[in-house]
């Protein structure tokens, strides 16, 4: 299941995958909310992708488009994945961006 969202900053678009998560993520503790590790992905050029997890270690993003292969994507109740897509139209509204659905650690 998927659903795509606008958040956070213009040209910004998330599509999310629930219970999905995919290998070779990094953990960052500092960031235990949401809005928090979807921020740090969005202000970072090289993230592609966010692994929230609902339980006590929640934030996991991934720097590298290879993490979110089908080998390296699994389902995993509990884990949302977020996959960023930074494009949008001549004029700033977003486009449908289509990306592969495909799991963490």
């Amino acid at each position: 299941m998927h659903c795509r969202c606008r958040c956070l900053s213009a040209c910004v678009t998330w599509t999310s995958y629930v219970d999905h998560n995919s290998v070779f993520a990094v953990h960052l503790v500092q960031f235990r909310t949401l809005t928090d590790c979807l921020s740090y992905c969005s202000s970072n050029e090289r993230c592609v992708a966010v692994d929230f997890d609902s339980s006590d270690e929640p934030c996991w993003v991934h720097m590298d488009i290879n993490d979110l292969s089908f080998d390296n994507t699994y389902g995993l109740p509990g884990v949302t994945q977020y996959r960023i897509s930074r494009t949008c139209s001549m004029d700033g509204t977003y486009t449908d961006v289509i990306i592969n659905s495909s799991s963490r650690r």
